[in-house]
């Protein structure tokens, strides 16, 4: 009995520690470490469970996703499968930004934010999806900001902010607090669950083996085995409905504190870009160009060290003469020519991320500063982003100085001609924001 004992402790020890760990740890770290190949494949392994559950937002049954297996009549593992979508949706944005592919970050974002819609509209999921909602259009913010799109940058902002004031409160953080008793509990309820039905079935056949005399005594640790069980299964499933009566505690906190009220919020904070009620005033555009990342870039370059400036007037003037939407050409075989000129190009463009923080702190404290220098022609340079490694293909190729032909058909020409055609856009939008400023 002592082996037995033994066992079933390992057995029960085993499932706690399982059900304690978040299914979205390996992607949430492949995000923390930069890893978006991986993010991105893991996300669209979960888009194929759209076959499993319905269309409009329910999640019933068991749900199998890339994180695993998920009983949704257990709390703690229905709040994972109701994310499973729109937490698909926004890694596949957040792998998209970090790419440089801003237009299709913009729409996994509004993709998150509809399919949270549907997924999170139960009650109980009311905290998950104003997070979501903050989380995406704090994304789509900083990808319409690289696209140059100031107007809907300051739309999504404006409603990030609204949604940061009512998550940023102690009313939320202790809101989530208790939810994150109520997951424990569920979790701790589901894994004793677990546990019991197998000592159940253990016990049935210990029972068979033995003799007649410890019949009995396995048959009452049966009955009381199905009474814990039947406890458990029950206090997992009252989970739900603690949940959403502390959620509706807090709707009722936020509209006293804010005169917010929760569904006129949410539905304003789900219309798309193009839907929002109301435009963005002057303040609206100066709050979001202030806020970005490349502002904040630009106020804090320290223009004394030299690495950090250049002269602007300079790079203007050899990119005027280098005309570089002419240094590569296509041939009729379909492979493309890169001038000898190319490595001149290359190395005045490689100064062009350089441009916004050799822009003095006393021009920044202008009074029209932020209007005539962060335009969408300088949002959308310093969006187009080239890889230390595409600089190093280019140089290497035109190190010589001398004609090179690009084959679109091997690797490094795909990647050379990729590389290339990112510097001259570049280089576009350099130009017409010198003229402009």
């Amino acid at each position: 009995m002592n082996a037995l004992r033994i066992t079933l402790l390992l057995m029960s020890m085993t499932l706690l520690v399982s059900g304690c760990q978040s299914p979205y740890m390996g992607r949430r770290a492949a995000v923390a470490q930069g890893d978006y190949p991986v993010v991105e494949a893991s996300a669209k392994t979960d888009l194929v469970i759209m076959g499993q559950i319905g269309a409009r937002g329910s999640v019933y049954g068991t749900v199998t996703t890339s994180a695993g297996v998920f009983d949704t009549s257990f709390f703690d593992l229905s709040e994972v499968a109701v994310q499973t979508l729109p937490r698909a949706y926004y890694d596949l944005g957040l792998s998209a930004f970090h790419n440089g592919r801003y237009s299709e970050a913009l729409r996994w974002a509004q993709r998150s934010i509809e399919n949270g819609a549907f997924y999170y509209s139960k009650d109980e999921w009311t905290a998950l999806r104003l997070l979501n909602l903050r989380e995406c259009h704090l994304l789509a913010y900083k990808a319409c900001m690289a696209l140059g799109a100031l107007d809907r940058a300051a739309l999504h902002y404006r409603q990030y902010l609204t949604l940061w004031k009512v998550t940023d409160t102690r009313n939320f953080r202790e809101l989530q607090s208790q939810l994150v008793c109520i997951r424990m509990s569920a979790m701790r309820g589901r894994s004793d669950y677990l546990a019991q039905k197998h000592v159940n079935n253990l016990m049935q056949i210990l029972n068979a083996l033995a003799a007649v005399g410890n019949a009995a005594a396995a048959s009452n640790a049966r009955q009381n085995g199905n009474y814990r069980t039947a406890a458990a299964h029950q206090a997992a499933m009252t989970a739900n409905i603690a949940a959403i009566a502390m959620i509706e505690a807090y709707k009722q906190k936020l509209k006293l504190e804010f005169s917010i009220d929760m569904t006129v919020l949410m539905a304003e904070a789900e219309r798309s870009g193009e839907q929002f009620q109301t435009a963005p005033s002057a303040e609206d555009i100066r709050r979001a160009k202030q806020a970005s990342d490349l502002y904040r870039r630009m106020r804090l370059a320290d223009t004394v060290n030299p690495a950090n400036k250049v002269d602007i007037s300079r790079i203007a003037k050899d990119l005027e003469t280098m005309a570089p939407a002419t240094l590569m050409t296509r041939n009729p075989d379909g492979s493309y020519t890169l001038s000898s000129k190319a490595a001149a190009f290359i190395q005045s463009a490689a100064k062009l991320d350089k441009v916004p923080l050799s822009i003095t702190a006393e021009t920044l404290k202008e009074n029209d500063a932020l209007d005539r220098l962060v335009t969408p022609e300088l949002c959308r340079m310093a969006g187009i982003t080239v890889s230390t490694s595409e600089m190093a293909l280019l140089n290497k190729l035109c190190g010589d100085n001398a004609e090179k032909r690009l084959d679109p058909n091997t690797e490094e020409g795909r990647q050379a001609i990729v590389a290339f055609n990112k510097l001259v856009k570049k280089a576009g939008e350099f130009e017409k924001w010198n003229k402009k400023s």
